[in-house]
């Protein structure tokens, strides 16, 4: 999982620097590609702010193959 999150990290898309970008004008403190527990799975989101307790998937379609 974290050579995948590595990965991710590498290769923004388009619309994840473009919400990064929004997210810094007001200074929102977040993490990128961060990695969860949901049970027993882990769970790889594209931004997280742990101020708000709030998980964000900008473009999971392109994961799929």
């Amino acid at each position: 999982m974290l050579q995948c999150q590595q990965e991710l990290l590498r290769n923004r898309t388009r619309g994840e620097v473009a919400f990064a970008q929004i997210l810094d004008q007001p200074r929102i403190h977040y993490d990128l590609e961060k990695i969860s527990l949901n049970g027993d799975r882990a769970i790889l989101v594209d931004f997280y702010s742990p101020k708000h307790n709030l998980a964000i998937e900008i473009d999971g379609g392109v994961h799929q193959k």
